[in-house]
Parts: structure tokens; sequence; C-alpha cells
């Protein structure tokens, strides 16, 4: 699967190279058909730290023109424990008044909210086109916000199209899976949970820590401030102004965040990895990982330079931009 929300990248920001923050992916591709049954996947969603999630179906029904309406698979998510209550989404071939000169099938699309009392009905909508019809295979799948409690929800015989945005109110599961209703026939099963990169790029250092450490090194480690920068306007746009600190390690250094995002500011904080640079066989020239302003890893084409022990510059050759920092003395 491909998550279908683009994760903004960039300086930085970008809206012509894609990344992720490792999302954790996993594949069920074995279970075959399955009948008027759930399946949940909890193993798959155990970050409780994760800023998104997502399930992915694909499958056909191969009794629907038999019994439609009566056939029908489902994604959920939202999944309280004892398994009770979720949102639903739901694709059901369905043929209103079958005869040899109209054609009335139609996907109906439905997402629901079940509970122990019942179901209440949150959008519905019928569809003809961008759907296999009857028998035919067809995906379905959501996205989960956990940050903004919203859900994208998707599907199609082809290319997925956005289908419904649900607005949630506090999520309170992580937990996703999937429902047949009759007979279905699953092709395969993507889940996907996308760790909060606050928490992957966390690190021990503190500004003190760093001010203590720095005190018995010698350049190029120490603090470095903003100096200049050169970039496209159509290829990128400023994460911020930073103020940076730079720590030998085994193959090159870390740069660590002290201060000057602007752009997602609040998922800054003084002591994040923000980048690391992996010595070459160049003196003073590095290959760069750069972490955008919203936690995803630019590595592509990307190096660094250190020069007079004193200007760090970060280059970006495919959004046309680098950025330069001075060292601060001591």
């Amino acid at each position: 699967m491909n998550t279908r929300t683009l994760l903004a990248t960039g300086c930085l920001l970008s809206a012509t190279i894609i990344t992720a923050v490792n999302p954790a992916r996993k594949y069920h591709d074995s279970l075959g058909t399955i009948q008027d049954t759930t399946i949940v996947f909890a193993g798959d969603f155990t970050d409780t730290e994760a800023v998104s999630g997502a399930i992915e179906v694909r499958a056909s029904l191969p009794r629907a023109s038999e019994q439609s309406p009566l056939e029908a698979f489902s994604v959920i998510w939202d999944v309280a424990s004892d398994g009770d209550e979720y949102y639903r989404a739901t694709i059901r071939p369905i043929d209103p008044m079958p005869d040899d000169v109209f054609d009335r099938r139609a996907i109906l699309f439905t997402v629901d909210r079940h509970t122990a009392k019942g179901d209440s009905t949150i959008t519905e909508s019928r569809h003809r086109t961008d759907f296999g019809l009857e028998r035919n295979e067809n995906a379905l799948g959501v996205e989960v916000d956990y940050r903004n409690n919203r859900a994208i929800v998707y599907g199609g015989d082809g290319v997925p199209k956005e289908l419904a945005v649900i607005e949630m109110g506090a999520c309170v599961s992580p937990v996703m899976g999937i429902q047949a209703e009759g007979k279905a026939k699953i092709i395969y099963v993507v889940t996907e949970s996308v760790p909060d990169p606050a928490v992957q790029l966390s690190t021990h250092h503190t500004p003190e820590s760093l001010g203590a450490y720095f005190i018995t090194t010698h350049a190029p480690e120490g603090i470095y401030q903003y100096l200049d920068s050169q970039w496209d306007r159509n290829y990128t746009r400023s994460g911020g102004n930073y103020t940076l600190a730079l720590v030998k390690t085994e193959d090159g250094f870390d740069i660590i965040y002290l201060d000057g995002a602007k752009t997602n500011k609040s998922r800054w904080k003084p002591g994040m990895l923000k980048g690391q640079l992996h010595s070459t066989i160049f003196t003073n020239h590095y290959n760069l990982t750069w972490y955008d302003s919203s936690g995803n890893p630019l590595t592509e084409e990307c190096s660094a330079d250190i020069e007079q022990n004193a200007i760090l510059t970060l280059n970006f050759p495919l959004l046309k931009t680098s950025m330069r920092f001075s060292l601060v003395p001591n």
C-alpha cells in the first residue's frame, strides 16, 4: 500500500520529493476467503505514540450477483478493547431493479458508527464509476490522523479515490481491522502505523549538557547559527532560521536542533536530532541525512561541507537549495 496522504517534506518543505518517517507496515496476503467474520489486527497497532495509522484491503465478493445486497466487506477503525465500538466503512454491490434493458448496478458506500446499542449512519453514497461492480475486485482503505482525530476513507478498482473525510471525537484506540458480510475473497490486507517523529528523533542531549560538553571539545564541534541560504520558492519554503549543534560521532556528526523553527515550530524541542553527517573519502565533505520540518528524512543527493572548521553548508540539489551556518565562538 502506498498511503495516500502525502507527508510534507523539504527544508524545509517540498512538493516534489515524498518520503516517510519509517512507517511500520505489514502485509497480510494469505487470509483467503472469509465469511461473516471480523478480523482485528491488534498486534499491528501497538505504537501508542503513533501520529497516524492506516489499513487497506483488496477483496472481491464471489456471490455478489447472486445474493446482493447481502454481500459486503468493510474496514473498521478506532476499535475499542471490548470490540463493541468502532467506525466502519463498507462497500456493497447493489442491483435494485435488475432487468435486461437498464444497467442499474452500483456500489453502495457507507460509513457508520457501531456501538453496543446499534449502528448510526454517518455518510452514504452510490458509485457506478471507479469501482468494479458485482464480483469484481475493489480496494477499500482508511487513514486516521490521530493528532486531528480525522479519518480519510478511500477506495476503488484502480487508483483509490477519496470517498469521505470523517471528523471523529477523541480516538480511543489505534486498532483497526476488516469485516466480511457474506463471503469475501481477500486478496491482501496492508496495515501501517507512522510513529511520532518527536519521539523517534529524541536524543539525550539538552542545551545545558551540550554547553558543558563543548567546553571540552574543539571545532568543528559546537553551536552553529543560521548564516544565509539560497533556495527556489518553486521547490521549497524555509522551515526556519535554525540554531544547531554539531556533535561528533563514529561516522561523522549528529546535527542537534536547538532553536529557530518556524514551520511546525511546536513539534521541535531543543535536543532533537535534525540531521546526520556521514563521512566520505573526501576531507570535510559528508553525505547528509536531514529531517525536514515534519520530521521526514531527506537523503537523496544531499551533502554537507565544513569549511575552515567554522562554516557548515547543507546542500539539497534536487530542491535547488543550500543553507549555511556559522560556528559560535565558545
